[in-house]
């Protein structure tokens, strides 16, 4: 028996509704989804960016400033000696394994295991350099930074956000516990112990996390079965840029910490440490507004990027007073450091240039121009270091937030002529 007109009318009515509904949800919770990503990764890195001022301040608030820039120069090292260790390998295997997927268990053995020969002659070097007190503590830490930046690449590769900003979460409740708990009684052997331990547990927690992709524990069924790796010492030169471009921009934003470190006391060491890591923090949010919009970025002409930079640079002008002046109330209501206004007037100086010229660095990327990023982090670092030596004994420390501050201008206008060269070609 035929179907009336009118039923079929109906019937297709309802299907294109429950079909329109469909997709609505499908699209509904692919958006919500990737909100979730993004707000697990902003959670993770600014849970990671609130570790140093919270710890920072709980010391000097109990145990002193002395105390604090006593422990900085073990912080600076170990973090010097970490970011050797890692030697990009985040950045290679990010690369590598979308490449060859089938792989990637391997692969990451391959790099894992070459890195690790860095481990001993690293760990030999900062038990030479620093008291003999910390040697073991010292080993436990870095054991644990090699653990987690080997796992850090797929925190990203995974999208695993929300479980990385909980074990830093869980890392933060620890160090404030510890520094709690000694209070007045800290000292910088404990304050080594403290964080030894927390790095090796964050180092523990993410290899017990990613150990189908990695294989790294014997006896273990992983997803890649039978997939072993091998020493490669042709990835030391294979990963090479990556580790230059992160080591240069690293040390580049904190010679003026390493040069205060080696020639003032350590009142002045933690004073100087807390007031540029502010800053630095400052600049850090050019890059979690442009965060959303890099993909688009390799796609535009370099006119459309320039535009974006005066855009973000405005936005910084608008954004740095306020800021500054929450930077000011921190430094002498929490911390109980006083400043003059010049270093204020010289860190908003310091600031403001990122937020213009990092567009600019992501179009060098987009044109495959890291080797000049990389030569502008090492003019970067000669000029300070050579500013810092001359202004340090002739204005004092100011002299090295000044030194700072012209550096940046200096990248500015190189980074501003390199654009106009990609605009031209």
């Amino acid at each position: 028996m035929a179907i009336p007109s009118r039923f079929t009318g109906y019937i297709s009515s309802v299907a294109n509704q429950n079909m329109v509904s469909s997709i609505r949800l499908l699209m509904h919770r692919k958006y919500q989804r990737r909100a979730l990503l993004v707000l697990g990764n902003s959670a993770h890195q600014l849970i990671v960016m609130l570790l140093g001022p919270l710890v920072s301040f709980l010391v000097i608030r109990q145990a002193g400033l002395a105390h604090w820039g006593a422990f900085v120069t073990v912080l600076i090292s170990v973090q010097l000696a970490g970011h050797t260790l890692s030697w990009g390998n985040k950045e290679y295997l990010l690369r590598a394994f979308a490449r060859e997927p089938a792989t990637m268990a391997a692969t990451w053995q391959d790099t894992f295991q070459t890195r690790a020969l860095l481990f001993l002659p690293l760990w030999g070097v900062l038990a030479l350099l620093l008291p003999p007190a910390l040697a073991g503590w010292l080993f436990l830490w870095l054991l644990g930074l090699l653990l987690y930046q080997s796992h850090d690449v797929l925190v990203v590769y995974r999208q695993a956000f929300g479980f990385a900003a909980a074990v830093e979460l869980a890392a933060v409740g620890l160090l404030v516990a510890g520094v709690l708990w000694w209070g007045e009684g800290i000292t910088t052997v404990r304050l080594t112990a403290l964080f030894a331990l927390v790095f090796l547990a964050k180092g523990i927690a993410f290899a017990g996390r990613f150990y189908r992709d990695t294989g790294l524990f014997p006896g273990i069924r992983q997803q890649a079965d039978g997939q072993k790796g091998k020493l490669n010492l042709h990835y030391f030169g294979l990963a090479f840029p990556f580790f230059l471009l992160s080591f240069s921009g690293m040390v580049q934003s904190r010679i003026d910490l390493y040069v205060v470190d080696y020639f003032l006391p350590a009142t002045d060491v933690g004073r100087y440490q807390v007031f540029i890591n502010l800053l630095i923090y400052l600049q850090a949010a050019a890059n979690f507004i442009l965060l959303p919009f890099v993909k688009t970025i390799y796609r535009l002409e370099y006119a459309v990027i320039a535009r974006l930079g005066r855009r973000l640079a405005a936005l910084g002008a608008v954004l740095l007073p306020p800021a500054l002046a929450l930077v000011y109330l921190v430094l002498r209501y929490l911390y109980q450091i006083e400043l003059s206004l010049s270093y204020y007037l010289w860190g908003a100086l310091f600031v403001w240039p990122l937020f213009f010229y990092l567009p600019i660095i992501y179009a060098l990327y987009q044109k495959n121009r890291q080797n000049v990023v990389i030569g502008v982090n090492l003019a970067g670092i000669t000029v300070n270091l050579a500013l810092d030596l001359w202004l340090l004994p002739r204005v004092g420390l100011v002299g090295v937030v000044a030194s700072a501050a012209v550096v940046k201008w200096l990248v500015l206008l190189f980074y501003w002529w390199s654009g106009r060269r990609l605009e031209q070609n």
